[in-house]
């Protein structure tokens, strides 16, 4: 009885120094991921407010920015914004003492979405061509940046308490709720950012080649289609649509009218081509040709508007 007592003493002091042990190694592992983490989110939660600085600035002053600008400038937010996301995404594992990485994973996440949010809303407003989809009231938003800094206020306190002590830097987002519903509105109504539209005619290809003849005038061998490619320019920043009419009207008793229309998206300072094939033509025949431009303002009357007098030769007599 005495030896067996003597040896379950002895092993239950060995039990506890390896429960201690490990429970020292645990501790030390932890204290030093948590402390690893808070240099890696340090690194992210700088860039974010760089970010956020970005975008009161942009918030502050776009509107003495041109369309394409700050178009441009919405562009780069967007791609900043996916890029932190990536980063935290990465942060996500090991564990952290409190779940920090998930906090700061929705951190990010709520302030991306904020951003994303009034950029969009604001692109739909000025009808710029690569606002992001999503779009948020500034109520909304603001909300969404308050529950952020409140998330990371209570994380930087979990881990301060956590094995390691760590200690989190600071991490209120630049963007201020309450100035967002102000900003919006100077920038949905600032002059240099008003959707304006213009659109022409740029080029016009007509095949079979017409030979050498006046301006205006188109003269062609002896055939019995025509085929117009005619390229619609858009002069302006800003997606559009527009409609492309081609009409052919026989001058003589031979031929047969005809009229076609398509409508092609442009996109902003782009352009788009509109090929009207086969249209039937009768040799020894003249016409009038009209192709024009609707749906859209033109820069000017005769940028939205081709007329030509078609001549075609009359077949060889066999």
């Amino acid at each position: 009885m005495v030896i067996a007592a003597v040896v379950f003493t002895a092993c239950v002091v060995v039990v506890a120094h390896d429960v201690q042990r490990l429970s020292a190694q645990s501790f030390s592992n932890r204290a030093s991921l948590n402390r690893t983490f808070a240099v890696l989110a340090q690194s992210v939660v700088v860039d974010e407010r760089a970010y956020g600085r970005e975008v009161v600035g942009l918030l502050d002053s776009g509107g003495s920015l041109s369309r394409s600008a700050f178009d441009a400038q919405v562009s780069a937010l967007s791609v900043e914004g996916r890029q932190l996301r990536q980063r935290t995404s990465i942060l996500l594992s090991p564990h952290i003492d409190g779940d920090v990485q998930r906090t700061l994973n929705e951190v990010t996440d709520l302030r991306v979405d904020a951003v994303d949010g009034v950029l969009g809303a604001l692109g739909r407003s000025l009808e710029l061509p690569t606002a992001p989809h999503t779009q948020l009231s500034a109520s909304v938003a603001g909300a969404m940046i308050e529950r952020s800094n409140h998330l990371w206020a209570t994380a930087r306190r979990s881990l301060a308490r956590a094995p390691g002590h760590a200690h989190l830097v600071r991490s209120v987002f630049a963007v201020v709720p309450s100035s967002l519903s102000a900003q919006i509105l100077t920038l949905t109504t600032a002059s240099t950012l008003s959707a304006t539209r213009a659109v022409s005619l740029s080029a016009i290809e007509v095949q079979p080649s017409p030979f050498p003849a006046a301006r205006g005038r188109l003269v062609l061998g002896p055939t019995t289609t025509v085929s117009l490619d005619v390229v619609v320019a858009n002069l302006r920043w800003i997606d559009q649509s527009v409609s492309v009419h081609v009409t052919v009207r026989p001058t003589g008793p031979l031929g047969v009218g005809v009229s076609r229309t398509s409508t092609v998206h442009v996109v902003a300072l782009g352009a788009s081509a509109v090929d009207f094939s086969s249209l039937p033509v009768v040799p020894g025949e003249s016409a009038s040709v009209n192709i024009s431009l609707t749906g859209a303002p033109t820069s000017s009357s005769a940028a939205g508007r081709r007329t030509y007098q078609l001549t075609v030769a009359p077949s060889p007599s066999t």
